[in-house]
């Protein structure tokens, strides 16, 4: 079975165990309360900014996965790294079948890896609404350190598209 990416098999207990971690996971949707969209528009006169948008593609993920902002500690401690008010998106299902399947795989999460190069009409953004509000732009997708739950960092852009 190929959840992950293409050419890249899964056991079938890490499938399971990523079913059953999301599955758990959508108890906390009561509690959150930042929804967050990701979303990747095209330009239509060339280069970001100029002209009208069109929405390509758009990811909405449902309102079970914290978003906090990073501690004045992490910010830091990370040597540069990142930035005052850069958030964490964590405890993101990565993709799986069992239990009627479900999760992101990371196409999904930073779209960016399947857009053509160049690419200077498009732009991807993450549009967060709820308590965390404003356009942030990917950091960083960790999709390795957890097999069960992955993580973005997001930095802050502006307040509204």
């Amino acid at each position: 079975m190929s959840c992950a990416s293409p050419g890249l098999a899964i056991s079938p207990c890490l499938d399971a165990l990523r079913g059953c971690a999301d599955q758990a996971r959508k108890c906390a949707e009561a509690y959150l309360t930042t929804q967050v969209t990701i979303q990747v528009r095209r330009w239509t006169e060339g280069h970001l900014g100029a002209g009208d948008f069109v929405v390509l593609r758009q990811t909405v993920l449902p309102k079970r996965f914290p978003v906090r902002q990073l501690s004045q500690r992490e910010v830091s401690n990370s040597g540069g790294t990142y930035q005052e008010g850069d958030l964490v998106v964590s405890d993101i299902s990565p993709p799986y079948t069992s239990h009627g399947g479900g999760g992101f795989s990371v196409e999904q999460l930073d779209p960016s890896t399947t857009l053509p190069k160049p690419n200077n009409d498009i732009e991807i953004l993450y549009l967060l609404e709820g308590d965390q509000k404003g356009v942030f732009s990917l950091v960083s997708l960790d999709s390795a350190s957890d097999p069960t739950a992955w993580s973005m960092l997001l930095r802050f852009t502006r307040l509204s598209p």
